[in-house]
């Protein structure tokens, strides 16, 4: 299946307590073919070599955010091949995965003493849907930045991505959804100037849109498995690439 030829595509982006969290290793994934995630930033390595990472280097990769990773992480489980997006024996991944995770709760949940197995290289980001149109929008902006900042400095050399906040279906009856549309690609623009400029990167989600009914969950915030597909394919792509792009032997 080839979404980016039919008609669900968005082209106008570029790239807590214990007893509510999900938190595992990732040891069976499916991933749809190349052409069906965006692909990695250019001149970005494409292929692991046989030898591995330089210097042997196995990278430890944590997924974080709210119930889109939760969803993400039960898909991910039932397929295969390959253990920790394929990248097993140069990578290991962690999923943490929060219900109505608000982003003032995102530190302190990876922070949180027993969560965090180890300390990560990278950390994958998807935060911040359930914060829009409740939190004002220059406020939310600068606290994600610090925040990001303050994980910079919790865990040294530390590689972050920003997983594109997501349209939801359930904004398409509401008065101030054109609203919300603006304010989410202004926040995914935003994000991704910051983080190229720091080094770090973005991963679009961009086949996944609101007048694709059969991308979503019935509550229009939570993807089905096909849209869960497309998103567990896209952070595959941008994972892979960067973890190659850092860690990957030169010639």
């Amino acid at each position: 299946m080839n979404w980016e030829k039919g008609a669900c595509v968005e082209r106008s982006e570029a790239s807590g307590s214990k007893g509510d969290l999900f938190t595992s290793s990732l040891f069976t994934v499916p991933w749809l073919q190349k052409e069906d995630a965006r692909p990695p930033e250019q001149n970005l390595p494409a292929e692991i070599s046989a030898g591995g990472l330089a210097g042997g280097k196995r990278v430890r990769v944590l997924i974080a955010g709210h119930s889109i990773v939760l969803g993400a992480s039960h898909r991910a489980k039932y397929y295969s091949p390959g253990a920790d997006f394929g990248l097993s024996p140069v990578a290991s991944v962690q999923w943490l995965g929060k219900i109505n995770l608000k982003w003032s709760q995102l530190l302190p949940t990876i922070f949180q003493d027993g969560v965090v197995w180890q300390k990560p290289d990278m950390v994958v980001l998807h935060a911040g849907g359930n914060d829009l149109g409740l939190m004002p929008y220059n406020n939310l902006l600068k606290k994600v930045i610090e925040d990001l900042e303050e994980i910079r400095q919790r865990w040294p050399g530390v590689v972050i991505l920003w997983s594109n906040i997501l349209p939801r279906r359930s904004w398409i009856n509401m008065p101030i959804m054109k609203l919300l549309c603006k304010k989410r690609k202004q926040f995914n623009r935003q994000m991704r100037r910051a983080l190229i400029a720091t080094g770090d990167g973005t991963i679009s989600h961009y086949q996944i849109n609101p007048s694709c009914n059969e991308l979503y969950g019935k509550d229009g915030i939570s993807l089905s498995a096909a849209g869960n597909d497309i998103f567990l394919s896209n952070l595959h792509t941008e994972i892979k690439a960067h973890i190659l792009r850092r860690w990957g032997k030169k010639d």
